[in-house]
């Protein structure tokens, strides 16, 4: 894809899978490798920003389907391992109340 533009890759990308979460109360991270590898990924296919949510739901699936049955999770990250399919999202919990220790 000649002039491809890595750059607008990456906001595409932020765009395309902020949208599942935008309504929910779960945050959604993608580290600064992460969107670079899903930016080359899209540029590899030559399907450019089009191409970006089929990326996204890809590296997505399955934490979307897993994510209604786990309780607390506060927000999930999303690094260059997982775009590349060799780990899976860090899910990130938020502490709850009857958990807190209290000094003595």
């Amino acid at each position: 894809m000649p002039g491809a533009d890595p750059d607008r890759a990456e906001e595409c990308a932020r765009e395309a899978v902020s949208a599942p979460v935008r309504d929910g109360s779960v945050g959604l991270t993608f580290t600064e490798d992460a969107l670079k590898a899903v930016a080359h990924k899209a540029i590899a296919r030559k399907t450019g920003a089009r191409g970006l949510r089929s990326i996204m739901e890809g590296i997505l699936l399955e934490t979307m389907f897993d994510l209604p049955g786990l309780e607390g999770v506060e927000e999930i990250v999303v690094n260059a391992e997982v775009v590349e399919g060799n780990a899976k999202p860090l899910f990130i919990y938020a502490e709850r109340k009857d958990d807190k220790r209290t000094g003595a």
